[in-house]
């Protein structure tokens, strides 16, 4: 679900500066919705699923600080491209750095692939 909303995302992201006409507007908003849902709850369960049982809630906590950090930065950042290079430019950017992400992280998702299953907390054993 994490490669799907990514790609979601991306793809509302780059479609959103051509969108001349209401129906691609709302179609871009909508991917751009459901890609941003996916990545904020599947983001959450990956690190929490990684993470060392006794290191959940630290691990958590950075997983959070990261999104923060994000929402301070990213719109300074997306307001200095725009005065540098346009309108559409912050949207296109955005998506893809999204892309860039999806690639980089693609090794994790092979790996994830290939190896066993992490097993459910109903059978896992008592700590």
């Amino acid at each position: 679900m994490f490669r799907v909303g990514l790609a979601l995302l991306a793809l509302g992201l780059l479609l959103l500066p051509m969108g001349g006409n209401l129906a691609v507007m709302f179609l871009a908003l909508g991917l751009l919705s459901a890609g941003s849902g996916a990545v904020a709850a599947t983001s959450s369960a990956i690190a929490s699923l990684n993470a060392d049982r006794k290191a959940q809630g630290e691990t958590l906590s950075i997983v959070q600080s990261i999104g923060s950090l994000g929402r301070i930065i990213g719109p300074l950042l997306a307001g200095w491209i725009y005065a540098r290079a346009g309108v559409g430019s912050p949207f296109m950017a955005g998506g893809l750095l999204i892309v860039v992400a999806f690639f980089l992280a693609m090794p994790t998702f092979v790996a994830a692939t290939t190896s066993p299953t992490i097993p459910s907390a109903a059978h896992s054993p008592q700590s």
